[in-house]
């Protein structure tokens, strides 16, 4: 292409295509033309907007980030200079209904521009219309959620102890009441102080309660009974305090989706989509599986379609709020996580652990170009000396402060009512209970006495 944008006629390089070939992948163009080249903002490819005074004083599109210096390293290397075009639709590329292509795939197919950077995932469809280079990166989608405000867990006070471990002890209880019952009962002889089922099982509830007891001395059997009853009670009663302080201090972080089924399984959460991206396809074709799922809930108002430019609005105010979760690629979700720590000083997202749906990433140029085998070897040889990942480092500084932050935070500070306020529930319960008991042994008496009338 020339500064213009015309195509290149092949005879201005003295050449046939095949030697034109060879020149290019071992050397570099004999002039320096300027290529078209299309891209569009993306957290590879940071837009900035500058006004050129000096020519037609209008605004002349520019980017930064790791693809644009990719650029820069395949221009200085294939001795050619460039001007970006972004498309019209702003999208990446797909295959329409009347079998176009939109995007700067359908630039690139119609050899409006050079190069379309992208960078672009490796599929069948755009592999038919395009070639593409050598892959630059390999990624896998995530999950953008929000992350929750510190708090304490209402019924914390139940932490301590595992469930298992409560039913354990309830069981532990009831199976040592009766077995001291029927032992007393059946093989030794009844005398007048004997205790009942329920008096012997009110009495080792005391001991888990840390209270007294009056022991008899009739069977030193029941002793022993009784003292290790007390030292098992004694260790639990000490762990249970301890662990129960410790879980006070203890402010935790709710980050509630982890995986694409757990975003499915809860109605009040909207899935946000790249637009016009071969993902977007696949999961409007898939026919079974999680991501027919995903596709079906565009139809519940719960998967929305956005570009790479909305996604930045989309962060701070759907996504901010808990009521979006974005869908993103992992080193795309990084440089969003950094460019919001940035900005706030705080961890305010988080990626989910689930990867899923790999993707191979790489520049496209149209068929059969001799440039995307010469464009090829340079990724090759910047990609083994580590120069892309180096890029992404350098990016974005903070793309890996809040990677895996924790969700569980220490605080010294007082307890307020919305901390305890379980443990008054269960208090308020026990009272209820016991009143409806006292209710019902009051009506029984009366009863009684009436009766004897």
């Amino acid at each position: 292409m020339n500064s213009s944008g015309a195509k290149v006629p092949v005879l201005q390089l003295h050449c046939t295509t095949k030697w034109i070939l060879l020149y290019i992948y071992f050397c570099r163009f004999p002039h320096r033309p300027t290529l078209l080249v299309a891209s569009e903002g993306n957290p590879f490819n940071k837009m900035v907007i500058k006004e050129d005074l000096e020519t037609t004083g209008e605004p002349r599109i520019k980017f930064k980030g790791p693809i644009p210096n990719l650029l820069d390293y395949l221009a200085k290397a294939l001795n050619f200079s460039y001007r970006y075009v972004r498309p019209p639709d702003r999208l990446w590329g797909v295959k329409l209904d009347n079998g176009s292509w939109n995007g700067m795939v359908g630039m690139v197919m119609r050899e409006e521009v050079s190069i379309g950077t992208g960078p672009f995932i490796l599929s069948k469809s755009r592999a038919d219309v395009v070639d593409f280079t050598v892959p630059i990166l390999t990624d896998y989608w995530r999950i953008l959620g929000a992350r929750g405000k510190p708090e304490v867990d209402p019924w914390g006070f139940l932490l301590p102890l595992a469930p298992l471990v409560w039913v354990v002890i309830l069981t532990a209880l009831l199976v040592l009441a009766a077995v001291i019952f029927f032992i007393s009962s059946f093989f030794f002889p009844k005398t007048k102080s004997q205790e009942s089922l329920l008096q012997i099982l009110f009495s080792y509830c005391r001991i888990l309660l840390q209270q007294d007891i009056l022991v008899s001395d009739d069977w030193w059997w029941e002793r022993v009974v009784l003292a290790v009853w007390m030292l098992m009670t004694l260790v639990l009663t000490r762990s249970y305090a301890g662990n129960l302080m410790a879980l006070l201090a203890v402010r935790h972080i709710s980050e509630p989706y982890h995986s694409l089924r757990e975003v499915l399984d809860d109605p009040s959460v909207t899935m946000v989509w790249l637009k016009g991206s071969s993902v977007g396809r696949y999961l409007t074709e898939a026919e079974s599986g999680i991501f027919r799922e995903v596709g079906d809930r565009e139809k519940e108002g719960r998967l929305l379609w956005r570009t790479q430019a909305q996604f930045p609005n989309d962060i701070d105010t759907w996504v901010r709020r808990g009521t979006h979760v974005l869908m993103e690629v992992h080193y795309g979700l990084k440089m969003s996580l950094g460019k919001d720590y940035t900005k706030t000083g705080e961890c305010s997202f988080y990626e989910s652990k689930e990867e899923f749906l790999p993707l191979i990433f790489a520049m496209v140029g149209p068929k059969n170009s001799p440039l995307v085998p010469a464009i090829s070897k340079r990724i090759t040889s910047m990609t083994e000396a580590g120069l892309f990942f180096q890029w992404l480092k350098t990016e974005e500084p903070n793309s890996t402060v809040c990677y895996r932050t924790p969700t569980k935070v220490t605080v010294k500070t007082s307890l307020s009512l919305t901390n305890i306020w379980g443990m008054y529930v269960i208090l308020a319960a026990g009272h209820l209970v016991s009143l409806s008991v006292l209710c019902l042994e009051l009506l029984s008496l009366h009863l009684k006495h009436t009766g004897i009338k």
